[in-house]
């Protein structure tokens, strides 16, 4: 009974808490926003101390649970693997043959964009551990990571109708921002970086412009 008190101040989304044996501690999994995925903390249920389970790693860690004794946790740890399929089209409303694998890894492939010309993809991955920018060769080779930004969130990359720039957003400067890179590579541009969120960013036709949704 009583007022309920809270006892942690990680504010983000909670997946799975368990008592300590000895009723002190708290685990808890909540999303990190740095590390972009969810963690396992020790919380006071005094609320006056909390810490990261760091011998736990870096992948997703959730419902952590702890043994009567105190000395074994069970939890459950989540690894995606998407991938990027393709199958070849007769016309453009008729399928011909079946989907073949064209990009993969063990991690998360996602985001594709043919390039104006069709020889190239730029396309979204996390197999170097943080989402990031990547292009490849129409045929899955030649792969080639664009940026190497230090961002929780990475994504929806846009040719320019040339095909020599890509605009994408990413969260590196800590809130969602567009940012614009050359297709061969090099240190990314910030174009709309500030305290709003700017994402979803496209090149308007003849090249010109570069639209984007905002929370501003």
């Amino acid at each position: 009974g009583g007022e309920p008190r809270k006892v942690t101040t990680l504010d983000a989304a909670i997946q799975g808490i368990d008592w300590t044996p000895d009723g002190k501690e708290i685990l808890v999994s909540a999303l990190s926003h740095e590390a972009g995925g969810y963690r396992v903390w020790r919380v006071s249920v005094r609320g006056n101390k909390q810490e990261r389970v760091a011998e736990l790693g870096a992948e997703d860690v959730t419902w952590p649970s702890v043994s009567r004794r105190g000395n074994r946790l069970a939890y459950v740890r989540s690894i995606n693997n998407w991938n990027i399929w393709q199958f070849p089209l007769a016309t453009p409303q008729k399928v011909k043959g079946s989907p073949v694998k064209l990009i993969s890894s063990t991690r998360v492939e996602s985001g594709m964009r043919y390039s104006p010309d069709g020889r190239k993809i730029a396309f979204v991955s996390d197999r170097s551990g943080k989402t990031q920018i990547w292009t490849c060769g129409r045929d899955g080779a030649n792969l080639a990571q664009l940026t190497f930004l230090d961002a929780n969130d990475t994504g929806t990359p846009a040719w320019s109708p040339d095909g020599h720039r890509i605009v994408f957003d990413s969260t590196a400067s800590g809130t969602e921002g567009v940012y614009l890179v050359n297709a061969d590579g090099g240190t990314p541009q910030p174009l709309v970086v500030d305290s709003s969120t700017n994402a979803q960013p496209s090149f308007s036709h003849d090249g010109q412009w570069v639209y984007f949704s905002s929370d501003r």
